[in-house]
């Protein structure tokens, strides 16, 4: 019993203090004795000064301690968002906008700060909203996100239990928060190793030693601070992961199924051959390619692609298996079905583009986009 003195429903002087005066610590206090975690988080829900932040019946029977369910949405609502990118600016912006515009024109309806914070809103606020009322939460996670070598605010290795809020870690201690209540139903974190600037790709994040490894179990008190802040404004009661220090956190987003980033899918080998694909199935009834030579500065003119040496000679006609992979994931998702050109390696790709009947753009910059112009209406 909470405020009980006796069976008779008694309660003494004291505690009918305690209860006018009931405030945030008095709450954790009395919640602290009951040991089932979901019925703690149930009962904080249940006590709240405003009544009109206390569950109602319908979602007192919905709360997972009644109905079992394991991943019960708290509100009775399906997310409003698919995914929510969680990222460090100074870092990583670039690659957050890239994921951005790859997952929006998948159809998938993203929350990303730059797009989505509501002007005039609380950072903090909006970004802590736009987390609970999404389904999957991608952390976008690279050297400098967690590991930086020369700025201490984005070096986990640092952090002590006095440190200011590091708001990245904020992000993923509340996700898996929401994770644990079943609101967040996954963490997919994308893994983005050192970029080699003579290669031209991203190396393993593993092996290129991103990881933070020095990390200190500590427990941050400003972002526990924030996090149970946010909980309570959101409504959602009491922590259900307790106790959690830094490494622990960073281990659980990385113990989740996610993607490392690394080596280079040419986008542009990918739509040759999934057109070629599509030829083959009819859906694309030609393809038209525009042949460039290079440009002479002096003569102001194209040169003939092929006499000028454009050609690539030495193609290997090796798989490429991301490319692959990602033919057969687009057809698989258009409802497509398997492929039907199987085995086209890079030198078969090509030289099946360059077959095609299209044309050789030279001559004057104004001739040479006429002749397309022209030759293009003739297809009408």
């Amino acid at each position: 019993s909470f405020f009980l003195k006796d069976y008779d429903d008694d309660i003494d002087i004291e505690s009918l203090e305690l209860l006018y005066e009931f405030d945030d610590d008095l709450k954790q206090k009395k919640l602290s004795k009951i040991s089932d975690r979901f019925a703690r988080n149930l009962v904080s829900l249940l006590l709240d000064k405003d009544p009109n932040k206390r569950l109602s019946m319908s979602r007192v029977l919905e709360h997972p301690f009644i109905s079992g369910k394991s991943a019960v949405r708290l509100e009775g609502e399906e997310a409003e968002y698919d995914m929510f990118i969680s990222y460090r600016v100074d870092s990583d912006l670039h690659h957050a906008e890239k994921i951005n515009d790859i997952l929006t024109s998948e159809g998938l309806k993203v929350w990303f700060d730059k797009t989505s914070l509501l002007p005039g809103k609380n950072w903090e606020e909006g970004f802590s909203d736009g987390l609970v009322k999404s389904r999957v939460l991608v952390p976008i996670i690279s050297r400098n996100s967690l590991n930086h070598p020369t700025n201490p605010r984005s070096n986990i290795t640092l952090l002590d239990e006095d440190s200011p809020c590091d708001n990245v870690l904020l992000e993923y201690e509340l996700g898996l928060e929401l994770k644990e209540r079943g609101l967040i139903t996954q963490i997919y974190p994308v893994l983005i190793g050192d970029f080699d600037d003579d290669k031209k790709e991203y190396l393993d994040y593993f092996a290129s030693g991103c990881y933070p490894k020095d990390m200190k179990n500590v427990i941050v008190k400003s972002v526990d601070k924030n996090v149970r802040s946010h909980l309570n404004r959101l409504g959602l009661g009491s922590r259900l992961t307790d106790n959690i220090g830094v490494k622990s956190i960073i281990e659980s987003i990385f113990k989740s199924q996610g993607i490392i980033m690394k080596g280079v899918s040419d986008n542009v080998l990918l739509e040759y051959e999934l057109g070629l694909e599509l030829k083959e199935r009819g859906l694309i009834t030609q393809i038209y390619p525009v042949l460039i030579g290079d440009f002479d500065d002096e003569m102001k003119e194209y040169k003939d692609y092929f006499a000028s040496g454009c050609y690539p000679k030495d193609m290997k006609n090796v798989i490429v298996k991301s490319v692959d992979k990602n033919v057969r994931s687009h057809l698989n998702r258009l409802g497509l079905g398997s492929k039907l050109t199987e085995n086209n390696g890079v030198k078969n790709i090509i030289e099946s583009i360059l077959k095609s009947q299209g044309i050789i753009m030279k001559g004057s910059e104004d001739k040479a986009f006429m002749s397309i112009i022209d030759d293009v209406g003739t297809m009408k």
